[in-house]
């Protein structure tokens, strides 16, 4: 009855380390499944550890599975750097080694059995997996409170200090080992006090070492924030500006140092790949027509020949996909620095739909989807004040009083919509398109080098022309329209207008569904 208390004690108490050891590494590796994912492998431990105990019968066997178990389970389970990786899945199993043949040579020394009893003694082996498992959750739970995982992230970037770590695992690992062989057949007093020293210097040259490592890191990050550089300035500043992300690159070893979201940072993506993050956000999120400008804004070795050109700044936007299936506008921030060092950069990111909405609003029509009268003109002055070229085309529908007194105001605002869906279709994506008010449109063709303008009003009459019928009412559209080409002396849009003006009455007095250009326009096309 003691016995089968005992063994579930220690199955709970197993469950309970994995977890806290699992919680541990999550800090530092990414774990697919988070906390169910702790669960299931917590789970799984203790599923493996009922079914196995009848083959373990010594000390070496159950170092070689816990040796294995946690190896395993880390590189299939966890994500991260390989060389991060391969020193926490190293980590785990050799503490917990440590702690087990510490609890038992503590055992052996108070009771009388010696080492070898430890495990011909049924009692005095669960006793000795019950206390490894106490003083495991124990250190590890003051590990986390102590913070140490944030210094752990900080040696992601340290290749050098991780590669001593893991050569410094390997070792104690190998005497470990040794002392685990010691268990075996010996259950003289003084083996079982050599083994209690010497796994006891083990632990000492782990925790120092580790210590040490995190020890600087605790020394440079103080510093760090108590002497804060301009990105650190830059931080707090962009915090509280209520950013949607914040990422701070290596741009060296390409592995992101810092990842903030809505203010909370993220620890799981610390060390990770920033290009992999960069991929997976381009292939499944982005608008396809954005993914150019964001993937040539963003990737490395255009940040590094900013830097080495004096750019130090600069910003881009782009959309991405929500879990509505609506496209969201981002605008990303980009600051890069850099010395002897190493080089860093500082993208954060902020959604901008509000203020594109905002802007929209305040450009576009609300009835057609083109642009409004106000930014109609600023468009065009905006090309002509760099520009002497292109041709300015006003047109009005004729008849169109007739369908809202004959048809009804709705067919109206169909034909409004129907015109100006033609006219985007007669343009070229940079070409300029508006409604002006009422019935009266504009288009502004950016580029006459072949283009017959001729032509092209022909096309239009010819588009624009439609009979539109209700309850036996007919009633047949076309356009009026007067073009104008733009020259040193008609610079702005205001002359433009005046000009193009002209011309479309013209056309209205030779009885409508015509177009008339100027003269001054047609003696240079």
């Amino acid at each position: 009855m003691q016995s089968e208390a005992l063994t579930y004690l220690f199955f709970i108490l197993f469950f309970c380390k994995d977890v806290t050891l699992f919680h541990f590494l999550s800090k530092v590796l990414f774990l697919r499944g988070h906390l169910i994912g702790k669960l299931a492998l917590a789970t799984f431990n203790v599923l493996i550890m009922a079914n196995t105990g009848a083959y373990i019968n010594s000390m070496s066997k159950l170092c070689s599975l816990i040796l294995f178990m946690y190896l395993i389970e880390v590189v299939i389970f966890f994500e991260g750097p390989r060389l991060t990786k391969s020193v926490f899945s190293l980590m785990v199993p050799l503490y917990g080694i440590i702690n087990i043949i510490l609890v038992a040579a503590v055992l052996s020394l108070w009771g009388e059995a010696g080492l070898a009893g430890t495990f011909t003694d049924e009692h005095v082996l669960l006793y000795v997996r019950i206390g490894s498992c106490v003083l495991t959750i124990l250190c590890t739970s003051v590990f986390i409170s102590s913070n140490l995982h944030h210094y752990c992230l900080l040696l992601k970037n340290k290749h050098h200090k991780l590669i001593i770590f893991f050569a410094l695992e390997i070792a104690l690992m190998a005497h470990l080992f040794i002392s685990a062989l010691m268990f075996n057949s010996y259950n003289d007093y003084s083996l079982g006090l050599i083994t209690l020293s010497s796994t006891g210097a083990d632990l000492c040259i782990f925790l120092i070492s580790l210590f040490m490592l995190v020890g600087f890191e605790m020394m440079e990050d103080k510093k760090n924030k108590s002497n804060p550089t301009l990105m650190d300035l830059m931080y707090k500043s962009l915090v509280t500006d209520k950013s949607e992300y914040m990422v701070e690159v290596d741009c060296n070893s390409g592995l992101i140092v810092n990842y903030m979201l809505r203010g909370e940072s993220q620890e799981i993506f610390v060390g990770t790949s920033y290009e992999k993050v960069g991929r997976a956000l381009l292939d499944e999120k982005m608008h396809i027509e954005d993914k150019a400008i964001y993937y040539a804004s963003t990737n490395l070795s255009h940040m590094l020949r900013n830097l080495s050109e004096g750019i130090s700044s600069w910003e881009y936007e782009y959309r991405l996909i929500s879990e509505d299936g609506e496209f969201i506008w981002y605008r990303d921030f980009i600051m890069v620095s850099g010395d002897e060092n190493g080089s860093n950069a500082l993208i954060v990111t902020n959604n901008i739909q509000s203020e594109k909405s905002l802007t929209y609003c305040a450009t576009i029509d609300d009835l057609t989807g083109i642009f409004n009268r106000r930014s109609t003109q600023e468009s065009i002055d905006r090309y002509l004040a760099t520009h002497h070229s292109g041709y300015l085309i006003i047109l009005d529908i004729d008849n169109f009083k007739l369908v809202n007194d004959n048809l009804g105001h709705g067919v109206g605002d169909m034909v409004l919509k129907e015109v100006s869906q033609k006219l985007t279709g007669l343009c070229r994506p940079d070409d300029i398109v508006g409604r002006l008010g009422g019935d009266e449109f504009i288009m502004f063709l950016k580029t006459t080098a072949q283009l017959n303008i001729i032509d092209k009003a022909r096309q239009l009459c010819n588009e624009i022309e439609h009979t539109y019928s209700r309850d036996g009412i007919y009633v047949t559209i076309s356009a009026s329209v007067g073009i104008c080409g733009a020259s040193a002396q008609l610079n702005n849009f205001t002359k433009l207008y005046e000009e193009a003006d002209k011309m479309l009455y013209v056309s209205k007095e030779k009885g409508k569904n015509t177009f008339t250009i100027a003269a001054a326009t047609l003696a240079t096309a």
